[in-house]
């Protein structure tokens, strides 16, 4: 039986960075794999003697040499040019590794995610945006998705971002499709870096909901004159006034918004004596609609006696035949 070794093969060459125990000092390491490999290192056109080197041969023949080279912090911390040569009879190979000074920056946290109501969209007419806000960003690029009751309905928004280390700040939005304008539809986001790593939001919104009504009589430091509130809370609530059958215009309305992305809406009109007494022992009624789109139907208070001294004022809200929610102000 005979053995043959197979020595006179292609080299093979690999310069790569150890890690180092000791510190402000960093290790290079470059590995020959050949018939006779020589390693020789260089950095700025300067020859640099290595720091230490291992020898060994496997069951083929074939020699392996590890060449050490440790760089103090003084001499990378400027950013040098690394340079490993590997010689081998009719072979030259050359690798080169650029050294630089590394600052670790604090360590990397979990995002953090937050879904809420767009209250600008809201103002501009579009009502069901929806925003994700996520912060403590690191730079790794990432993917933002809305969710109805734990379920996609958007997709997937993709994120660019810069390669500088961080932390940063990011908003993506999404208008919800009708066909989820339900009350038991519960809505959050999630951001997914990389292949596996995913951070749903902390918060949850719940904005379409039925709307909610009341009708008070606000103090007037005007004489002869008395100042109706109507109060209408909701995913989108409109208010109209009437009195006796026939429409008002409001005398001026304030919205918000609340962190639920649930939206109040305060109209007020302003009643002077002279409209109230509609002639003798009348006193007109005063009605105040809220309805929005997701509700099938409207609210209504109504109010009368809106000048009595001595009265209790009864503010009556109707939201179904035979379920009054009554008011004593």
């Amino acid at each position: 039986m005979h053995w043959f070794l197979s020595y006179l093969v292609e080299p093979v060459m690999e310069l790569l960075l150890a890690p180092s125990a000791e510190s402000e000092q960093q290790m290079l390491l470059c590995t020959g794999q050949g018939f006779d490999p020589q390693i020789k290192w260089s950095s700025e056109s300067r020859q640099i003697r290595e720091s230490k080197s291992d020898i060994s041969m496997d069951a083929n023949g074939r020699v392996t040499v590890i060449s050490q080279l440790k760089v103090s912090e003084a001499e990378w911390k400027t950013g040098k040019v690394y340079n490993c040569v590997f010689l081998l009879k009719g072979h030259k190979i050359d690798s080169t590794l650029f050294l630089v000074h590394y600052h670790p920056g604090p360590a990397v946290t979990d995002p953090v995610v937050e879904i809420r109501r767009s209250f600008p969209d809201f103002l501009k007419g579009d009502s069901a945006v929806l925003v994700c806000d996520v912060t403590k960003l690191s730079s790794t690029d990432l993917f933002v998705t809305f969710m109805a009751n734990g379920v996609e309905i958007s997709p997937k928004q993709y994120v660019d971002l810069p390669e500088a280390p961080g932390p940063y700040s990011i908003s993506r939005s999404f208008p919800v499709p009708s066909d989820h304008w339900k009350k038991d539809k519960s809505f959050t986001c999630k951001v997914t870096q990389g292949f596996s790593r995913t951070f749903p939001s902390v918060s949850t919104v719940n904005i379409f909901v039925e709307p909610v009504t009341e009708l008070l009589l606000a103090p007037s430091a005007e004489s002869g004159q008395q100042m109706l509130l109507c109060t209408g809370q909701g995913f989108d609530p409109q208010i109209k006034w009437s009195s006796e059958s026939r429409q008002i215009r409001e005398s001026k309305s304030d919205i918000s918004m609340d962190a639920n992305g649930r939206v109040t809406v305060i109209s007020q009109l302003k009643v002077s004596e002279a409209e109230w007494k509609t002639g003798k022992d009348q006193e007109a009624t005063y009605s105040c609609v809220v309805s929005h789109e997701s509700s099938d139907k409207p609210l209504e208070s109504t109010t009368k006696d809106v000048f009595a001294k001595k009265k209790k004022h009864v503010a009556v809200c109707v939201d179904a035949p035979g379920n009054p929610i009554i008011f004593l102000i």
